[in-house]
């Protein structure tokens, strides 16, 4: 396996994003294209069927009569081939904005391959790597709703064809009039425009939509529009699949939120809102071909896991998150208990829900020895810091907690 093969695989949604993009804007194309010809048949036929129908023994104003519908339609055929070029060309255009933002990723991941390439250490694959960051951190603030810092992150180190910049900031969009602006016109009008993909995987989104349409007339108290709209676009579409839903929430035409009805309650809360926003953002993702995470996080939890064994310290809900003072004067290069990334205060809080890394072995010093506080070192170098610290051979100093003891006090230990 040559090198970066391993690397491919976890780069797969780099390009799978762009060519979920282009399927969609080939189908947007093709839908298109298919209602106009259709139109433009249905028009055609039109046409011939008057001319055959036309009677020698006509009148000449029926016969002129004719040629003005004719004419028109002709022109509405025209206007509609105008039309119709207009979209196309709007549709090419996003076509190669797809295929160049392709094309960017294959060549960012091409250098993979690059012969300079040999291995980790390599200046290529450095540098290769800092790009890969970089583009890691821009994803991770735009998912978070850091979208001008996201934007100028990928502007200032153009890589902007590297990061999903358009549809993160759409998804965050539409995700926020859900979630705190409680409007629903943004995600109805993806909805709509996204018709055939929701159909096709039975998503209970659009449902959803409507359902919230018609409790939020029902929280003002519009009773009349609520029942019009309830008729039309519930009971019309959703009484064979979501029957026992309608039946219950049409009792909110009964009781309004300020009766605050146990039974009805869950319909007017504000958590609703966050259930819509998350499924949203679950079907805008699928969609698309996001993954459902930032991949910068599942980078540090797989780094944390593999670093993290049952010696590190544990956090503890509440416990002071300021960083503990340095005392020591003296570089600790015996240890690196204290250098722990795991242990440390920055990452202590995300690696408490992780899970440990399974060690089959284990890497001891030669000359393993344990002092009176039960920690273990290696003797050459603890004796070697010891003498260091303290200038006096007859000393021995835990490098961590910088106790002091007698030049014999540790006992050899034997692994086993």
């Amino acid at each position: 396996m040559a090198f970066g093969d391993n690397l491919l695989q976890l780069e797969e949604p780099l390009l799978r994003v762009p060519c979920e993009s282009m399927r969609k804007t080939f189908k947007t194309a093709q839908r298109v294209l298919e209602k106009n010809i259709e139109l433009t048949s249905a028009t055609c036929k039109s046409l011939n069927k008057s001319k055959k129908s036309e009677d020698i023994d006509m009148t000449r104003e029926a016969v002129k009569e004719n040629a003005q519908q004719a004419v028109a339609q002709v022109d509405g055929m025209i206007l509609r081939m105008q039309g119709l070029k207009r979209k196309m060309e709007q549709i090419q255009e996003e076509q190669q904005t797809h295929l160049a933002t392709t094309k960017a990723r294959i060549d960012f991941l091409d250098k993979l391959s690059d012969p300079q390439m040999t291995d980790m250490d390599s200046d290529a694959y450095k540098q290769w790597s800092r790009t890969r960051v970089e583009m890691l951190v821009a994803d991770y603030c735009l998912r978070d709703g850091c979208l001008k810092t996201g934007l100028a992150h990928c502007k200032n180190l153009d890589i902007e064809k590297l990061v999903d910049i358009d549809e993160l900031t759409e998804c965050h969009r539409i995700e926020e009039s859900l979630r705190k602006d409680h409007q629903i016109t943004a995600c109805q009008a993806w909805c709509q425009e996204n018709k055939q993909f929701l159909k096709k995987v039975r998503s209970g989104l659009e449902f959803e939509i409507k359902l919230q349409q018609f409790i939020e007339l029902a929280r003002a108290n519009r009773k009349t529009e609520a029942i019009q709209y309830y008729r039309q676009q519930l009971v019309k579409n959703y009484s064979e699949t979501h029957l026992a839903v309608l039946q219950q929430v049409s009792a909110l035409l009964a009781f309004p939120p300020d009766q605050d009805v146990e039974h009805y309650a869950h319909f007017y809360a504000d958590e609703r809102w966050d259930s819509l926003a998350r499924m949203f953002v679950e079907t805008f993702q699928d969609l698309h071909g996001l993954p459902t995470r930032s991949a910068l996080v599942r980078y540090v939890a797989t780094g944390i896991s593999a670093l993290k064994t049952h010696s590190c310290r544990v956090y503890v809900e509440g416990e002071e998150e300021a960083p503990p003072k340095k005392t020591a004067k003296i570089p600790r290069d015996l240890s690196r208990a204290h250098m722990c990334p795991v242990c440390s205060v920055e990452l202590r809080r995300l690696a408490a829900s992780l899970p440990y890394a399974m060690h089959v072995t284990s890497r001891l010093e030669p000359d393993p020895v344990v002092l009176p506080n039960n920690r273990i070192y290696g003797l050459a170098k603890l004796l070697e810091y010891s003498k260091r610290v303290t200038g006096d051979t007859d000393k021995i100093v835990d490098p961590v907690t910088e106790e002091t003891f007698g030049a014999h006090v540790y006992s050899m230990v034997y692994p086993t």
